[in-house]
């Protein structure tokens, strides 16, 4: 970022930080955290995705020409892996910066929040 954008940001924080009460600093820590909780509710998701796709598949080939409730399992598991996967391959770009780059994604953050805010 350029010096006048690193500036403009400053004036940007200066009406939340004073309303707040805390340093610009301390805005930023939050929002660095707040992004490690993003990577692990997205990790949360990846392991859900894997024991569904896992309950799914060996359920589905065990089940019967009739339903019982082997099948009722398996549909459930199945769909839960289909959103599962879903949300992994959606937000699969925005994870990897949070995780390599959580300093730079906690500034976009706080960008998005203090323009929504205007």
């Amino acid at each position: 970022m350029n010096k006048e954008a690193i500036q403009e940001l400053g004036k940007m924080l200066k009406p939340l930080t004073e309303k707040l009460g805390v340093a610009a600093e301390q805005v930023f820590e939050w929002a660095i955290r707040q992004n490690y909780v993003y990577v692990i509710s997205d990790l949360i998701v990846l392991v859900i995705a894997i024991i569904s796709g896992a309950i799914f598949f060996k359920t589905y080939k065990d089940i019967k020409v009739e339903p019982d409730m082997l099948g009722v399992v398996s549909v459930i598991s199945g769909m839960i892996f289909a959103v599962a996967i879903f949300a992994c391959f959606v937000g699969f770009s925005t994870f990897i910066a949070r995780l390599v780059n959580p300093e730079w994604m906690a500034l976009q953050d706080i960008i998005s929040a203090l323009k929504l805010g205007k």
